[in-house]
């Protein structure tokens, strides 16, 4: 009996290496020339510049079709450069290598913009005569410009706060 499973062992073992053959020449091989060294094509949503490091068999030519970006090759290096965003969504778009026939995708990303502002609940400022300041917990992944009309109201946001000040108001002012 041991004799007989060796010899069915053996046979399934040659039956294994018999039907793995090669798949040199069967019109199947896929050749991958091109070569993405490193990627740094991922972005926060201000304008910036990012690279491909490519190693490839010939000219390298590129496929894009994404107005908001642009991109260069410069030898081996490929320079993708994206504008602001200031949409909330994120966007993304690809970026097609061409060299001697082949090519390689590469997704270039960038997040939308993002702003949130905790104001406690509050819907509205109730502001009196008297001078006031106030400062909430902001966030943002873009430079937030603050400006007011009204040149008794300041708006200033600095580490992560926004800070709202309001003069006191002399008897002359008017109401508004």
């Amino acid at each position: 009996m041991k004799k007989l499973l060796s010899i069915f062992a053996t046979a399934i073992i040659m039956l294994a290496f018999a039907s793995c053959e090669s798949s040199e020449g069967s019109g199947y091989e896929i050749a991958d020339n091109i070569t993405i060294v490193s990627n740094d094509v991922s972005f926060d949503p201000k304008a910036q510049s990012g690279t491909i490091k490519v190693i490839a068999p010939g000219a390298i030519t590129l496929k894009y079709d994404a107005p908001w970006m642009t991109a260069a090759v410069n030898g081996g290096t490929i320079t993708v450069t994206v504008e602001q965003n200031n949409s909330l969504e994120g966007r993304a778009a690809v970026l097609t290598i061409q060299s001697e026939g082949e090519s390689k995708n590469i997704t270039v990303q960038q997040l939308g913009f993002v702003f949130d502002l905790d104001l406690g609940g509050a819907t509205s400022l109730k502001l009196d005569d008297k001078k006031f300041s106030k400062s909430y917990n902001c966030t943002s992944n873009l430079d937030i410009e603050i400006s007011t009309t009204a040149d008794w109201l300041t708006g200033e946001l600095a580490d992560g706060k926004l800070t709202i000040s309001a003069a006191k108001m002399s008897d002359s002012t008017p109401d508004v």
